[in-house]
């Protein structure tokens, strides 16, 4: 199910803010942009349909080419935003589970 939103959330992201706001008609690079959307869409179904991480991986680095393409400097993607806060999320619950399971303190560790 988290795939399966994910991936609609992606797709309307790409369709109702790149392909509607930010590609327009006539600008040098419409073309390229509009390829490129069309690429990641493409991969999203394919991503829901398969359980294989090379699409997703394949996916991921597309989606790198087409941010670049609308790259605006110290601008930050909020997809990206929501990733890192999944990411981070889920690092300080492994600090948590990990601190859990000793029985002496934290600092008593040589790092």
């Amino acid at each position: 199910m988290e795939k399966e939103k994910e991936s609609n959330d992606t797709s309307q992201l790409i369709t109702t803010f790149f392909m509607q706001q930010k590609i327009k008609p006539g600008e040098p690079d419409t073309q390229k942009r509009i390829e490129a959307a069309h690429k990641l869409l493409c991969l999203i179904v394919a991503i829901k349909q398969n359980a294989d991480v090379k699409i997703v991986e394949s996916f991921t680095e597309e989606w790198g080419k087409f941010k670049l393409m609308f790259h605006v400097e110290e601008y930050e993607c909020k997809m990206e935003q929501k990733r890192m806060k999944k990411r981070q999320a889920l690092l300080e619950k492994q600090e948590d589970d990990h601190d859990h399971d000793h029985d002496h303190e934290h600092s008593d560790h040589k790092h």
